[in-house]
């Protein structure tokens, strides 16, 4: 990416996890975002993308938008969808557990998040503002 990108589009799987982590900095930054927001803000979107690649069938899409105001990240998989219990939004992890802090993690990082899970797959969205 050479020219100002407001959004960004992509396959990822593991084996380009690194490179598209790197266009989701480059997106925040070209877009105002700079120290602990953007830093928030690929961490919020790579915990997204990890556990799709763990969790829900080994690869996904991104597709992040500038609004003007915000940003829109959708994160789309394949997999078997999140159990309903996994995706209460309250509850901390507890602190002996080794997993199961990404989406926590991402709402406490995001203005907004949205989850829509079923056996095809799982689709969240999340609202960042700078």
């Amino acid at each position: 990416m050479t020219e100002l990108a407001t959004q960004l589009t992509a396959g990822f799987e593991l084996d380009n996890l690194l490179d598209v982590r790197r266009d989701v900095q480059q997106v925040g930054s070209q877009c105002g975002l700079s120290d602990l927001r953007l830093y928030y803000f690929v961490v919020a979107v790579n915990e997204v993308m990890t556990n799709a690649i763990h969790h829900g069938g080994g690869q996904g899409t991104l597709r992040i938008v500038w609004a003007g105001e915000h940003f829109e990240c959708e994160v789309v998989d394949k997999g078997p969808g999140i159990p309903p219990e996994k995706l209460e939004a309250g509850f901390a992890p507890s602190a002996d557990t080794l997993s199961g802090r990404g989406l926590w993690l991402t709402r406490q990082l995001c203005d907004k998040v949205e989850i829509a899970s079923d056996a095809a797959g799982t689709r969240v969205t999340l609202v960042f503002r700078p």
